[in-house]
């Protein structure tokens, strides 16, 4: 057994950040015990020159990497578990989302920095492949599913391991565009095979758990990629667009569905829109420089919260009647209570709250040296730096509506998309 191999093995049970135990006070989890055992590794193969190695990071052209981003990434986090007042739960989430996954960022690009990045997909893949067949199966069989959200064949919404259906997609959104690179960069036709299946699978199990932010990053991440590709892609993709607009404007319920959608004006929308007026208003009072603090939006947020709003749940064609003149009599009929989130399921404002106007900076950062970084380094057939720049584009899209970053297996992932494009200049 090698350290590769350990660090594939880390990457494969992204999921096992959801196994939790307790060594002795400190609680943790199965991923960061994995975590453990590369770091520890890591440093006894390296105890001789690793102070030479690190000074040759920092030292080296920054323009061409995320050394000091990283490294001002963790600091930025760690001032934020300071502004909520040094909780030890803060300093739990300091350590999963942005200590943890930075080292890992070090040590990967330590380790496989001569080998192929496929030896990094190829792991992520099989915990995607088979965390996408447990969905498919409670999808299909009602079995293992979560009750809140699996009652009824027709509206069931897998979860997998997770404990809601977003996390499905936000998890496999960026297996499928890095898949979708690899496809066309393997020669071996039965590689090949398997990459496309598990791709198949994953964008099933996007299906299965309903999750319309992740379809919809996807179809603009794609689309991007096979922009990309080549002349005839381009060709096809532009059409394929075209066509998709014709149908959308001359077919009048899906048109409606997706006005409905973009505009926010389904209920999933209406709740967002509160938690970002909500969470606006937690800013300005006081709070737009050090935002909420790590671990600390909840708190921060409650004094803004409304409890919930009026919706018109059940299609009421009196509803705006109702409401208007017969409020007193039709409230609790149109009432929809809301709890406070863990964030605001908005990337900006998940980030500025989080780790204050610093942190939302540094992260606008990261995403534009990403790109300076991969249309540099783009090249002829370079498929895998196309499909992380697809994963990214995902991201970013469903990032809108979503929290596609503070989760351990999200926030390692991240990470490893900036390898994608991170060179180190001799």
């Amino acid at each position: 057994m090698t350290l590769t191999f350990v660090i594939q093995l880390l990457l494969m049970a992204l999921p096992t950040y959801l196994i939790r135990f307790k060594v002795g006070p400190l609680p943790t989890t199965l991923l960061e015990l994995l975590f453990g055992i590369v770091l520890v590794w890591w440093l006894i193969i390296n105890r001789r020159g690793l102070g030479k190695k690190i000074k040759t990071w920092f030292g080296r052209d920054w323009r061409h990497n995320f050394h000091w981003e990283a490294l001002a990434w963790v600091l930025v986090a760690l001032v934020a578990v300071g502004v909520s007042h040094f909780k030890l739960s803060a300093f739990g989430l300091w350590r999963a989302y942005f200590l943890e996954p930075v080292i890992l960022y070090f040590i990967i690009k330590d380790v496989f920095k001569d080998q192929p990045r496929s030896k990094l997909i190829i792991p992520v893949a099989v915990g995607a492949g088979i965390t996408a067949i447990l969905a498919l199966y409670q999808k299909l069989t009602g079995t293992l599913a979560n009750p809140d959200f699996c009652n009824a064949p027709e509206t069931c919404r897998a979860t997998a391991w997770y404990g809601y259906p977003n996390a499905i997609g936000l998890y496999l959104e960026i297996v499928v565009c890095l898949l979708v690179g690899l496809f066309w960069q393997l020669k071996n036709k039965y590689e090949r095979w398997y990459v496309a299946w598990v791709a198949v699978l994953c964008l099933c199990a996007i299906w299965a758990a309903r999750s319309r932010g992740a379809l919809l990053g996807l179809a603009i991440g794609l689309s991007v990629f096979f922009l990309g590709f080549n002349k005839l892609s381009r060709r096809l993709t532009l059409g394929a667009l075209a066509l998709g607009l014709i149908l959308i404007m001359t077919i009048a319920p899906l048109r409606q569905t997706l006005v409905q959608d973009f505009t926010l004006q389904d209920l999933s929308g209406q709740i967002r829109l509160q938690q970002w007026r909500e969470t606006i208003q937690m800013l300005a009072k006081g709070k737009l420089i050090s935002g909420a603090g790590l671990d600390n939006y909840q708190a921060a947020v409650r004094p803004f919260h409304t409890g919930g709003f009026l919706f018109n749940l059940t299609n009421d064609p009196d509803y705006q009647y109702k409401i208007t003149y017969e409020l007193s009599k039709y409230k609790k009929t149109f009432w929809k209570g809301v709890e406070i989130y863990l964030y605001p399921h908005n990337l900006i404002l998940n980030f500025w709250s989080e780790l204050g106007l610093a942190g939302l900076l540094l992260f606008i950062w990261l995403v534009v040296k990403f790109f300076i970084l991969a249309s540099k380094y783009y090249g002829k057939n370079n498929f895998i730096l196309l499909g992380a720049i697809a994963a990214m584009i995902t991201l970013l899209f469903h990032g809108l509506v979503d929290v596609p970053y503070f989760k351990n297996d999200l926030s390692i992932l991240f990470w490893v998309l900036l390898i994608f494009v991170s060179q180190d200049k001799k």
